[in-house]
């Protein structure tokens, strides 16, 4: 809420166009999210190796370990 204020206070101190700025708030809002769903993919990518790393013993995990980890 505080940053939408002081946003808004810019706007109209710097006589910006607000479809301007709603614009670029959409697309960064966007960008975020799309940020967003690619650590997820890589988080679960994360647990399913370490998961797999963890099926694994001796030569071939230390093998396996120093390739991935």
């Amino acid at each position: 809420m505080y940053r939408e204020d002081y946003a808004l206070r810019r706007i109209e101190y710097n006589n910006i166009d607000l479809n301007i700025y709603v614009d670029r708030k959409h697309k960064v809002n966007n960008e975020a999210a799309i940020l967003q769903s690619i650590i997820e993919d890589k988080k679960e990518t994360q647990k399913q190796l370490l998961e797999k790393l963890g099926k694994l013993e001796g030569l071939e995990y230390q093998i396996a370990y120093k390739r991935f980890v």
